[in-house]
């Protein structure tokens, strides 16, 4: 079952904006540990070069029959801005992704991430009423 959508997803505002980023990043693990891309999908728009390479990672990933484990990310804090009110959005995320483990269709670990603490901000969208994710950029942060 995938995580729950926040709350303040229903609004168009900064704080909105901060939790549809927020929910988009518990949603990676989650798509790369059960290939159930249906929320995911939802919130990808068709200029998210991020989410269309997630979205393709975890379909080779369940397609070959591996797994992986891990890769949870603890959020630090979210900050949502407003660039145009009921329209552009920019959200920073500041947190710790946990190590995750790959493992090929055997059992067999193929490959170990060591996780990290990053900064991710992502540019969003209202369209009809629903958050739309335009782009995502991933730095490590401090």
């Amino acid at each position: 079952m995938p995580p729950a959508r926040p709350e303040a997803m229903a609004t168009p505002s900064a704080d909105g904006a901060a939790a549809a980023a927020s929910y988009l990043i518990s949603l990676y693990p989650y798509v790369y540990a059960t290939g159930d891309l249906t929320e995911w999908n939802s919130l990808s728009g068709p200029t998210c070069t991020f989410c269309s390479s997630t979205r393709d990672g975890a379909a080779e990933v369940h397609s070959e029959g591996r797994r992986i484990e891990g890769g949870a990310f603890t959020i630090e804090s979210a900050e949502g801005i407003e660039l145009d009110a009921g329209r552009w959005y920019s959200a920073t995320i500041i947190g710790l992704e946990s190590a995750s483990v790959e493992y090929d269709s055997q059992g067999a670990v193929i490959d170990e991430t060591p996780g990290g603490r990053h900064e991710v901000t992502i540019a969003l969208s209202i369209a009809a009423g629903e958050w739309v994710v335009d782009g995502v950029e991933i730095r490590q942060a401090q």
